[in-house]
């Protein structure tokens, strides 16, 4: 272990350290050894190949049936299906389908928005 060998970890620590939106253009350019004019098409690859693509992993999705089935997970959609319960022990089947039928209605919303904004 030589002399590079403390640097490098102090290198390497200085990539982790947090608040790098704080810290002075030029500290953060140094720490992740770049300039300003960016980086030369060579440095790209040798970093590619070093540390991989800069890419986010894609979040997993959720399967139609879970999706739809999750926009009856809300406090109104609970109290309208309590709602429709207690018209339905009154025998007030009208109002029952009615509230039945909101309810469904927005689910089919939400998960056509939902799948259209995935």
């Amino acid at each position: 272990m030589g002399i590079n060998s403390g640097m490098n970890e102090t290198v390497q620590e200085e990539r982790r350290s947090p608040n790098w939106h704080a810290r002075p253009a030029e500290e953060v350019l140094n720490a992740v050894e770049s300039r300003m004019e960016g980086l030369t098409d060579e440095e790209v690859r040798d970093r590619i190949k070093r540390w991989g693509r800069n890419v986010l992993p894609e979040a997993p999705g959720k399967g139609p049936i879970k999706r739809f089935l999750l926009q009856f997970h809300n406090v109104l959609i609970y109290v309208l299906l309590l709602a429709a319960g207690v018209t339905a022990l009154l025998q007030h089947w009208l109002d029952t389908w009615v509230i039945l039928g909101v309810v469904v209605i927005n689910a089919v919303i939400g998960f056509v928005q939902e799948g259209k904004a995935e």
